[in-house]
């Protein structure tokens, strides 16, 4: 019988069921995991972290201000700066933000809900980078990159922050923190959390970014001054505040419905192709000259091992190389769920078309005069 079944139909079980797999991948898998991947992390930063509103160029003491109002839950205040950074000998530029309320951080898109890795040791000046900057630049945990003659060390890795696309220094003291508050008399900005939001629309709706007031000592004279002054203090900034819950509201998802279209159609397809197998002349004449449905159950089985194993090897090298010519970023939770939709409508479709085939048996055996054993 496995004789007979390796001449008859072995070749046209590969053939048909690397074809449909491979199809089914680069069709309609691979593009589900990309926009299950783009809208996770569209939503991700807005969804996972506590963050309310960001807020432009506060000061230290408009931070203390905004702590002590009974609608804010907590405060989270940065510095951004584009800097060139030096990892193992290559020099590349990166989006920067440093921050001394460390305390603060969980409220952040670098929270632990969105960590990937964490390192467990003690680093002097830690470095928190998302994971499409650890694979571009091939970075682990405990790895060190230069930055300005400092030493930052990679002490943890989280989903992207496709919202400033930033990495963050989180320090409450040293040189580099020395250096970077130095250079500003201010935050480049603040991300707030607060448990009142009609509150807080109240009293962000005439906040002032102290941040972008300057010295009398910038201007030659009291006129130019009193004309910046009052330049500030009569502009609106309202529109530079940035709401969360208005930002998650607003993203557009791509669509990913497509996936259950094409797992629908490989369904149907292997159904086909098996029914057309099975009226065949080769399986008619089987049919004839055997007497015992035994063997044609083991022609059928060994049917549906084949189908599964060379379906298997077809989805898992499809999706290989497509990850390898991909040059965008796809988070793993992604693939894990079009792999696990892969396995299901695989397993499925070869489970359903054993059992029609099975179910057959007794009518193609009846109608040849053959006796079911």
């Amino acid at each position: 019988m496995f004789g007979y079944w390796i001449k008859k139909r072995l070749l046209l079980s590969v053939i048909y069921s690397v074809l449909i797999a491979t199809a089914y991948i680069a069709a309609f898998v691979v593009p589900y995991a990309k926009n299950v991947s783009e809208n996770d992390l569209k939503k991700g930063v807005f969804e996972a972290s506590s963050i309310s509103y960001d807020i432009p160029s506060p000061t230290k003491s408009q931070l203390s201000e905004l702590r002590s109002q009974s609608f804010v839950v907590d405060v989270f205040g940065y510095y951004i700066t584009e800097a060139g950074l030096n990892i193992n000998g290559n020099n590349i530029k990166a989006k920067l933000m440093i921050s001394d309320c460390v305390d603060s951080v969980e409220m952040t898109m670098f929270n632990s809900r969105r960590a990937i890795q964490k390192g467990t040791g003690s680093y002097e000046t830690p470095l928190y980078i998302g994971e499409d900057f650890a694979i571009d630049n091939n970075l682990k945990i405990g790895d060190e990159i230069t930055c300005n003659g400092y030493k930052l060390t990679v002490a943890a890795i989280f989903e992207p922050d496709t919202y400033k696309g930033c990495i963050l220094v989180p320090v409450t003291s040293g040189e580099f923190l020395n250096m970077i508050e130095s250079s500003t008399n201010a935050y480049s900005g603040a991300y707030i959390e607060v448990n009142d939001e009609n509150a807080a629309e109240s009293y962000l709706r005439s906040y002032k970014p102290e941040g972008r007031l300057k010295d009398r000592d910038s201007f030659e004279s009291d006129e130019e001054y009193q004309i910046h002054y009052d330049a500030w203090a009569d502009a609106s900034y309202y529109n530079e505040i940035t709401s969360f819950s208005d930002k998650l509201n607003g993203v557009r998802l791509t669509d990913t419905n497509g996936i259950w279209i094409g797992s629908g159609v490989v369904v149907l397809i292997y159904l086909i192709v098996n029914l057309i197998l099975f009226i065949r002349k080769t399986e008619r004449y089987y049919f004839k000259t055997r007497k015992s449905r035994i063997g044609l159950k083991t022609y059928y089985v060994l049917t549906a091992i084949s189908d599964l194993i060379f379906s298997g090897v077809a989805a898992i090298t499809t999706t290989y190389i497509c990850g390898m010519l991909n040059n965008s970023y796809v988070m793993q939770s992604s693939v894990f769920k079009a792999e696990i939709i892969t396995s299901i409508v695989l397993i499925c479709s070869i489970v359903a078309c054993l059992v029609v085939n099975l179910a057959l048996l007794g009518t193609a055996v009846k109608s040849n005069k053959g006796s079911i054993g």
